[in-house]
């Protein structure tokens, strides 16, 4: 391990972008497909929902045939990271988050851009670490749409709820 990675740390990173950079790839692809055919139209939150969370879906259900451990793998990233686990998963989001924030704040004009960035940390990739890291999650391809839209609709409302009184976050 040492000779290849130089620590735990290298190697921690080197299975993340691994695991990171095809969910983080496909999120642009699914972003810019949506760019591509609203020529003439602001995007839906609902679509951009699902294109952060749908590529989390089939990376699991991609890997899951692979290795049982894959699902909460993805779901504990999310969810539970250990610190230096955290700035790399922040680091592999950033770029995806400059592409989407303009569209998310089109989309939610009544909620400040800080307030949307904590909402998307928290509703969404928090949502989804906990429902992906519970061992009772299963996946299939035969499931997916399903989960999906489920995930979709509950963070639809999630995200565009009304702001509360203090929005200094």
């Amino acid at each position: 391990m040492h000779y290849h990675y130089g620590s735990r740390e290298e190697l921690a990173a080197a299975v993340l972008a691994r695991v990171l950079e095809p969910i983080q790839r496909r999120r642009l692809e699914l972003l810019s497909t949506l760019e591509e055919a609203a020529v003439d139209r602001q995007l839906e939150l609902d679509e951009l929902v699902n294109a952060l969370v749908r590529p989390d879906f089939e990376a699991v259900v991609d890997v899951a045939s692979r290795s049982a451990a894959a699902t909460a793998l993805v779901g504990l990233i999310y969810s539970r990271p250990p610190l230096f686990v955290k700035s790399l998963v922040e680091a592999s989001f950033s770029p995806v988050a400059a592409k989407f924030l303009p569209h998310l704040q089109a989309s939610l004009p009544e909620i400040g851009v800080t307030e949307i960035a904590w909402r998307i940390r928290w509703g969404v990739f928090g949502l989804l670490g906990a429902f992906l890291s519970d061992p009772e999650t299963s996946i299939t391809p035969e499931t997916i749409d399903r989960e999906v839209t489920h995930m979709v609709t509950y963070l639809t409302g999630a995200l565009s709820a009304h702001p509360g009184q203090d929005e200094s976050r």
